[in-house]
Order: C-alpha cells, then sequence, then structure tokens
C-alpha cells in the first residue's frame, strides 16, 4: 500500500506542478480547459494549433496556411472565433492564400461558415462545375448567396477591382476534405 501510494504521487506531481505554472489568460482572453499555454497545461491535442503570443498578450490559432487572432472562445458551444489579419475589408483588398485546417487538428468548420470567394474563373473554377461537367449549374455555389456577393460589390475596394457579380460564389465549406482546405489557387480564386 505505501509502495502504491508512492508511485501515484510520482505519477501526478509533475502534473500538479506544472498546472501551477499555467497561465489562466492571455491578453484579456480567459484560458480555460481544453487550451492551455504550455506542456502539461491543457489537453496536448490542441498545445500546436493554440498558442499565446507573449510579447502582444495574442491567443492566436495556428495553422500550416497562417496565424490568426482569436477573438473570443465560446467555452459553452465549443465555438473558436478568429480573425484574417489579412482578409480583405470594404476599405481595402489583399490577395488571399486561403484556409486550411491542419490534418490533425482537433477542429472543423462550424455548419454556419460562409465564404464569400471573389474572382472565380466562372470556365475552370470545380466551384462551377457540376458533376458531369456542364458549367451552366452552379453545385457549390450558393445561389441564395447573390445579396451577399451585391453588398461586398458595393465596397469601394471590391468595386474598384472591377470584376463582374458573376465571379463570386458565396460557399459552404462542403466536400473540403479531412483538413477542410480551401486553396484559392485550386478553386481558382483570388
Amino acid at each position: 500500500l505505501t509502495l502504491l501510494s508512492l508511485i501515484t504521487l510520482t505519477i501526478f506531481l509533475p502534473s500538479l506542478i506544472s498546472s501551477q505554472t499555467c497561465q489562466r489568460t492571455c491578453g484579456n482572453q480567459p484560458i480555460r480547459y481544453p487550451f492551455g499555454t504550455g506542456p502539461g497545461c491543457g489537453d496536448p491535442r490542441f498545445q500546436p494549433h493554440i498558442t499565446c503570443n507573449q510579447p502582444q498578450q495574442q491567443l492566436t490559432f495556428n495553422t500550416h496556411t497562417g496565424c490568426y487572432p482569436i477573438t473570443s472562445i465560446d467555452y459553452t458551444n465549443q465555438l473558436i472565433y478568429i480573425t484574417d489579419p489579412s482578409m480583405s475589408t470594404c476599405s481595402s483588398t489583399h490577395p488571399s492564400k486561403g484556409f486550411s485546417l491542419d490534418w490533425d487538428a482537433p477542429f472543423t468548420f462550424h455548419d454556419n461558415n460562409i465564404f464569400a470567394l471573389l474572382d472565380c474563373s466562372t470556365t475552370s473554377s470545380p466551384i462551377y462545375k457540376s458533376s458531369g461537367g456542364n458549367t451552366t449549374s452552379v453545385p457549390l455555389c450558393d445561389t441564395e448567396g447573390e445579396p451577399i456577393c451585391s453588398l461586398l460589390y458595393s465596397c469601394q475596394a471590391i468595386s474598384r477591382l472591377n470584376i463582374p457579380i458573376s465571379t463570386c460564389c458565396v460557399y459552404t465549406p462542403v466536400d473540403l476534405g479531412p483538413s477542410f482546405e480551401m486553396d484559392l489557387q485550386k478553386l481558382k480564386c483570388s
């Protein structure tokens, strides 16, 4: 019985020590399980993907396509809200590299995520092709998304690009593969 108690203490001691040094916040963002700020903090599956950028005190979501500031975490509904600093806005446009989750990341897109892709090739983009290769149907672009495209094209920065509204695709992430890869070059969108 004494040996068993000693082994149990030895196994849990590193965990207890490391949990005392774990940050509870990063900037103004609370950090709770399953996330952590280093070895022994939180679930290890999340450690390479969620980090606290020390100089700026900014919680960051990391993938092979970039680092994205976390604006908030809804622990109850298990949602992370991120922003892409290189994303175009109504005041300025920026080329995008696309977005992808790492294949081993314990994350998925929420069903309500919607992407608006601009300047997509209507003749060669796979988002405009049906399974039979007919380019007149639009299987992946939501035809109900036209108001979103119209709103985007009313932005000064986007209207200055002078691209046809027909090249806008409102896209829900279906069939993006296991890593939810949104490769804009492969989709032939800019």
